[in-house]
């Protein structure tokens, strides 16, 4: 009873208190169709980060980051760095690098502004060289496929010139480099028979397509393969889509 008349006058008070787990830190990379050259651009990112600081490289297609229902458990998951790729998911509370930024070396800056908050500025030096030396273009494109790279460059320019010529216009040197990196892709997913069946993007209007299609006639005829609409379609869209070069220049 005494006990009892205690615990009436005493009010315990009390609170749970769960334990909050950290999210694993990830860089997500992304290409516009998520086959083969996101997953290579995750290849070289770790071989330039240091497997100590626990950050996880994550491939992805630009679609899925786009759509806010199909992105979230991804950003539940993660603390997300940065974004590194091609095409810009457009996400203004991450960070954006493109592919092309990475190549010329204006994108290691950013990179390395995340990187002074995790690590020592010697470690930072590290870093910054490691991805100075393994995003070179023919280092990135040798790293997202095995056929000549050489071939591939030259094929690739040829695509350009001829794409240029029927346009009438001129290709922005970001989106030159995406182009370098997707068609090595493409290439090699078109000799495999693995092309995407689906394409979920903006319609790309018949007289662009007719054009494209008379443009990679080059690479057609090179390497022996016919090029789908689906693909053409990513390529269209890697021309014409709005990226933060063009807001300030970029992308696969």
């Amino acid at each position: 009873d005494i006990v009892r008349d205690i615990g009436d006058d005493l009010a315990v008070e009390h609170q749970l208190y769960y334990p909050q787990t950290d999210k694993p830190r990830a860089i997500l990379t992304t290409c516009a169709t998520g086959l083969g050259a996101a997953a290579n651009l995750s290849a070289l990112l770790k071989a330039s980060i240091p497997e100590a600081l626990g950050i996880d490289i994550v491939a992805c297609d630009v679609e899925t980051l786009a759509d806010p229902a199909r992105r979230q458990p991804m950003l539940s998951r993660y603390e997300v760095l940065a974004i590194v790729g091609t095409l810009d998911p457009q996400l203004a509370d991450l960070p954006w690098i493109s592919l092309d930024s990475l190549i010329s070396g204006q994108g290691s800056r950013p990179l390395m502004r995340i990187f002074g908050e995790l690590t020592s500025s010697e470690q930072v030096s590290e870093i910054n060289n490691l991805i100075l030396k393994n995003f070179s273009l023919r280092r990135v494109i040798e790293s997202v496929t095995i056929l000549d790279t050489a071939k591939v460059i030259n094929q690739v320019e040829q695509f350009l010139l001829r794409y240029e010529h029927l346009a009438g216009c001129d290709v922005p040197n970001d989106r030159k480099v995406a182009l370098y990196v997707h068609i090595s892709c493409l290439i090699e997913r078109l000799i495999r028979n693995a092309s995407p069946s689906h394409y979920s993007g903006r319609q790309c209007p018949q007289s662009e397509l007719a054009t494209l299609r008379e443009a990679f006639s080059v690479i057609e005829s090179g390497y022996s393969v016919k090029i789908p609409v689906v693909e053409l379609c990513y390529i269209h869209d890697i021309l014409t889509r709005e990226t933060e070069f063009i807001q300030e220049d970029q992308e696969f």
